[in-house]
């Protein structure tokens, strides 16, 4: 019986060791360490002098861009931030000035008493024609009558830009600022 244990050790030796090979350490393109072990599963490896980093965050959100064509009857755009949507709607000419109707609608859990978009606005060719910051919604603090409420869907102040007429103009547009009462 102790010759059969003495047979067997290296058997049972080698199978541990196999299991223990099985787990795999990968290198992140960031730098960062992983284990991928081999029951499917992942952990990363943090050393002791970096196990309080945060991890690297996600690069910032690009502005939202689109081809506008006045006259036509497409909504623009549509840009959400904390629960606010603005749905910038067909824009017109009117008077020298670009005209972009706008629909606020409110999915979060608080009131809104400002809505402030940036966007800017470029030829075909990519010239700049108008940027800045427009005021879409502004309410009167301590006159509930004027907040955007939860649930709420309203017009919005037309963004109005004085532009020379074209037949088509870029837009990039993002939601600048939201402030809840």
């Amino acid at each position: 019986m102790t010759h059969l244990i003495f047979r067997a050790a290296p058997l049972l030796a080698s199978l541990f060791t196999i299991s223990a090979w099985a787990s795999q350490l990968v290198v992140l393109p960031d730098g960062r360490q992983a284990v991928l072990h081999d029951d499917f599963t992942w952990s990363y490896v943090a050393p002791a002098d970096q196990a309080d980093l945060p991890l690297p965050l996600p690069p910032p959100a690009t502005p939202a861009g689109v081809l506008v064509e006045p006259g036509t009857d497409k909504n623009l755009l549509q840009l959400d931030k904390g629960g606010i949507e603005v749905l910038l709607q067909p824009a017109r000419y009117h008077r020298e000035h670009l005209i972009i109707p706008v629909r606020l609608a409110n999915q979060s859990g608080k009131s809104v008493v400002s809505v402030v978009v940036r966007l800017r606005l470029t030829d075909v060719d990519g010239r700049t024609l108008a940027e800045g910051e427009h005021r879409l919604w502004t309410a009167i603090k301590r006159l509930p009558e004027s907040y955007l409420r939860p649930g709420s869907s309203q017009e919005g102040k037309d963004i109005e830009l004085k532009v020379p007429r074209a037949d088509r103009y870029q837009l990039t547009a993002e939601i600048g600022s939201v402030e809840y009462w």
